[in-house]
């Protein structure tokens, strides 16, 4: 990764200097420090524990993937998705809510939506209309509510801008779970 955030994969031998490589190319401190934080936290939101206790082990905590469609219903913030297509509701495994009430905040749509058992994602509810920059809320029984506003992309950017691209519209867990999926990948 450049420090503009842009990435850029090497393949084959490469002659010359790491520092050749993003010469001229201005610095993105804040998408920087985000990654900095990804890569010193592991993505984990809490400072310190709150508790420990050794009954066994716990399984695996499941991990949001990266997606352009999917809409995970248990975050908060911005999320970027793709103008135009066909979008779904995520919820965790853990998230034993079967349904959820989806309403945008400026309109007052509303609509549910229902998961089928075992499944993780569900359609956007025919109901609630998508808006570029609008607010929504998710609203399930006995979790808190949650609130996201969907950034609408006409175009796709190119691999290499992605994490770029995450950073200007402020998606941020979309931003962890790219970075997530890419060094599980190597």
């Amino acid at each position: 990764m450049l420090p503009s955030g842009k990435t850029q994969t090497i393949k084959g031998p490469y002659s010359g200097a790491v520092g050749d490589i993003d010469k001229g190319v201005a610095r993105n401190e804040g998408m920087l420090g985000w990654l900095r934080n990804i890569l010193q936290t592991g993505g984990s939101s809490e400072a310190t524990p709150g508790a420990t206790r050794s009954i066994g082990r716990a399984p695996p905590k499941a991990t949001a993937s990266f997606s352009w469609t999917a809409v995970p219903v248990t975050v908060d913030g911005n999320i970027c998705v793709q103008k135009g297509a066909k979008l779904m509701l995520a919820r965790a495994p853990s998230v034993r809510a079967d349904h959820v009430a989806v309403v945008e905040s400026a309109t007052s749509e509303r609509a549910e939506a229902q998961w089928e058992p075992g499944s993780e994602t569900t359609a956007w509810p025919a109901g609630v209309t998508l808006r570029a920059d609008a607010t929504y809320y998710f609203l399930m029984p006995d979790k808190p509510r949650r609130q996201v506003t969907l950034r609408l992309i006409d175009h796709l950017p190119a691999d290499a801008d992605v994490l770029t691209e995450l950073y200007k519209l402020g998606c941020k867990d979309q931003f962890e779970a790219w970075v997530r999926a890419t060094l599980a990948a190597k």
